[in-house]
């Protein structure tokens, strides 16, 4: 019986550990949307961190984009559209 017992401490330890490396990606998950947003990404991973992954996502999606952190390239207007235009 102690080895089962042993066995099921290790399986409770590596759960836990698995949580927190889930709990912390996911916070980083959040911090990485605030950046593409335009936002501090250091602050909103502390919110999610130590409020919830979930609550800084939903504030995340309410509020409006500063400015884009990467500037996206621009598209080549097609043939059809150059002739519209002109």
């Amino acid at each position: 019986m102690g080895m089962v017992a042993a066995e099921l401490m290790k399986l409770g330890f590596l759960i836990t550990l698995l949580a927190f490396a889930m709990w912390v990606g996911s916070a980083s998950v959040a911090a990485w949307v605030a950046w593409e947003k335009g936002r501090d990404p250091v602050a909103w991973f502390v919110v999610a961190f130590f409020l919830s992954t979930l609550v800084a996502l939903v504030a995340l999606g309410a509020v409006p984009a500063r400015h884009l952190a990467r500037l996206r390239a621009p598209q080549p207007v097609a043939f059809a559209e150059r002739k519209r235009s002109a």
